[in-house]
Formats: C-alpha cells, structure tokens, sequence
C-alpha cells in the first residue's frame, strides 16, 4: 500500500478539495451511527463496510527503501481538484 505521511480525515480532503474550488471548506458533522443505520436501512451495508473502516496504511516499509511521495496529500488534492474543475469549464 502506498501512503502518505500525513494521516488526512475524510472530512480534512473535502475540506482541501472545496478550498480549491474556491469554495469555503465549511462541512457539518454527521454520527457514523446513523449514516450506517440509514445505510443498512436502504440495504446498502456494503457501501457502510467500504467507507465506514479506517482508511490508514503504514508508509514505513516503503519509505524505509527510500521512496518519497512526488507531492503531500493536501497539495496533490487541490492540484487535483483544480484539474479537474478547470476541465469542466471547458
């Protein structure tokens, strides 16, 4: 697995990605309970298993052969973002 050294919440990228668009990174906050209640609810427990879990790798082993990340996460994020928002506009 490749990872970053920073540890970015999903409410961290958002954050970064609406930042990029120019937009404020104003969000709210939302009980995992009841997102995986409505989720299990509408018969989507899968979707809750992939994006309810901890998303975090240890880079060590790879950094330990040297490997450096081209760019940090929150940088590539809004490179990214602007990328993409620039193209839709086209």
């Amino acid at each position: 697995m490749v990872a970053d050294r920073e540890v970015l919440s999903l409410a961290e990228m958002i954050a970064v990605l609406r930042t990029a668009c120019g937009r404020p990174p104003r969000g709210f906050a939302v009980p995992p309970p009841l997102i995986a209640g409505l989720l299990r609810a509408a018969g989507r427990t899968a979707s809750w298993d992939q994006i309810g879990g901890a998303l975090v790798v240890d880079p060590g082993k790879l950094l330990a052969t040297g490997w450096q990340p081209s760019a940090d996460t929150r940088a590539g994020l809004a490179t990214m973002m602007r990328a993409h928002t620039s193209a839709a506009m086209t």
